[in-house]
């Protein structure tokens, strides 16, 4: 257990510190965790249970059970494989089954455990959502890795079709800083506008090392002009990382293998490195 007053990055040791200390802080913290964590459940097939294990809740109401960490639901009986998934999910199931949410530490009943009622769910799941008026829906995406999550939102559209926009947080399960967010939305803002000139300046400082020296024949024929290669890329992901400017990240659609094209750009439209091969 961690030092008091330090809070936790690692969902089992939140429930396992409500469990010990039911307090508004800890249930506080244990519900920002819950909606910021991966969540795990025994992956059965349909003659060994149901596909969501169910509990009943300590009111005798059902509630669905996850598991805080893929081991302790490993460690169930017969069961070989877990699946992990975002909380928000789980929650989101619960919600639309009007059922509670049971997060457990273990199979056994003596096994630390925290419920999270129907009724506090929407809350619960606007813990881990913000909007904004240039970037919209901006919703947080967790990885198994409790250090490697990030903020995702719909960057797009560019050119018509979505983008994926990513930001890492300073620490993890941070909020964006304000001073952050003015920059990524003025960095948004301009790709918005300026995908076109963006992929004639990956187009330009490539084209004659491309042509000259990594492409086969083949390719020269399907590509032939700096123009074609341009019109090949498309962007997929705009990512933001702490210090760091804005990078783009296209699609080469084979011109590269496959390996993608990375340029980075700050808010007023200067290229600060790349274009490089991701």
């Amino acid at each position: 257990m961690e030092a008091e007053g330090r809070v936790s990055k690692v969902l089992k040791e939140l429930v396992e510190r409500l469990a010990v200390a039911p307090t508004q802080a800890n249930r506080d913290a244990f519900l920002r965790g819950l909606v910021m964590s991966m969540i795990w459940t025994p992956i059965r097939t349909q003659k060994e249970g149901p596909p969501q294990p169910m509990t009943l809740g300590p009111d005798g109401q059902p509630a669905l059970l996850v598991y805080a960490d893929g081991s302790a639901a490993l460690r169930e009986p017969g069961v070989k494989s877990a699946g992990g998934g975002p909380g928000r999910e789980s929650l989101e199931r619960a919600l639309a089954s009007g059922a509670k949410l049971t997060v457990t530490t273990g199979h056994e009943t003596t096994a630390p455990q925290a419920v999270v009622t129907a009724g506090e769910i929407p809350a619960v799941l606007a813990l881990g959502r913000a909007e904004d008026p240039v970037l919209g829906v901006i919703t947080w995406h967790p990885s198994s890795d409790d250090d490697n999550g990030f903020w995702e939102f719909e960057a797009g559209p560019v050119e018509n079709h979505s983008v994926a926009g990513v930001v890492v947080p300073d620490a993890p399960w941070e909020s964006i800083r304000p001073d952050e967010l003015s920059r990524i939305r003025q960095t948004v803002q301009w790709v918005r506008g300026n995908d076109f000139a963006v992929r004639s300046h990956i187009a330009a400082e490539m084209w004659d090392w491309w042509y000259n020296e990594y492409c086969d024949p083949p390719d020269r024929e399907e590509v032939r002009t700096q123009e074609e290669f341009r019109d090949k890329l498309s962007l997929e992901v705009i990512r933001f990382e702490p210090g760091e400017d804005g990078f783009l990240d296209y699609a080469d659609h084979g011109l590269v293998c496959g390996y993608g094209i990375r340029v980075y750009v700050r808010p007023d439209g200067r290229f600060t490195r790349g274009p490089e091969i991701g």
